[in-house]
């Protein structure tokens, strides 16, 4: 099991109800107003089986879930990138040999307008001769593939992404990249551990790119279905 996918950003937390005696809040007696929620609530989510080795099938209490694990795991793994960058703790795995990477001259120029937000996300590159460059180190989610061609297919959908800009582009492109695929097979306790980390995201509902990361079948929906109602 990926072990990210059971790190996941802390679960936010209500301060403790007023004792009796203390004293009453700045701004008691003031009318009341609603706070946005501190993240979209997701309950816990039971795994049942996978589909095509694309989708796990979960159970709640309110009903029936179909996850897309690509969608998902890129949720978990963005958010963990952005935890990870905000406390200046880029995970990065260094090379024990640099890797000389030949860049085409479009992929060279993305690369040196954005080599602050990759060095954020975990890569270490520096120039060489030419449009070539040097990998020192790779972010860990992407640790044990060829550098080079890791690199190149990172700046291919980097260039891609028009949902996203700057510092969060970096952060979602390696999300993606690093994320299971469709068609990837999960045992029970990746699909288990998946559900976990997703469970833990401030933002469970859709993808960095927008796409949602699940389909809800409530109770009464399945019920309607079959004729039961």
């Amino acid at each position: 099991v990926p072990p990210s996918w059971d790190e996941g950003p802390a679960r936010p937390f209500a301060p403790p109800p007023p004792r009796e005696g203390d004293p009453p809040p700045d701004g008691a007696g003031a009318p009341e107003v609603p706070e946005a929620p501190m993240r979209e609530r997701l309950g816990a989510l039971r795994a049942i089986g996978q589909v095509e080795g694309t989708y796990v099938v979960a159970e709640a209490d309110d009903g029936l879930y179909l996850v897309d694990q690509h969608a998902a795991h890129e949720r978990v793994l963005y958010e963990q990138v952005l935890a990870a960058r905000a406390g200046g703790e880029a995970a990065s795995q260094p090379l024990l040999e640099a890797a000389v990477v030949e860049l085409s001259a479009p992929l060279a120029t993305l690369l040196a307008g954005e080599g602050d937000a990759l060095a954020a996300v975990g890569w270490e590159v520096a120039p060489a001769d030419g449009a070539a460059v040097l990998v020192r180190a790779v972010p860990s989610a992407l640790a044990g593939r060829d550098p080079a061609r890791a690199l190149v297919e990172y700046l291919d959908r980097l260039e891609a992404e028009e949902r996203l800009t700057g510092p969060d582009r970096a952060a979602a492109t390696l999300a993606c990249r690093a994320a299971v695929m469709a068609g990837d097979r999960l045992e029970g306790e990746q699909q288990r551990a998946l559900l976990r980390a997703l469970e833990a995201c401030g933002t469970p509902h859709s993808c960095p790119h927008g796409r949602p990361t699940m389909v809800h079948l409530s109770r009464a929906a399945l019920d309607r279905s079959f004729g039961r109602r």
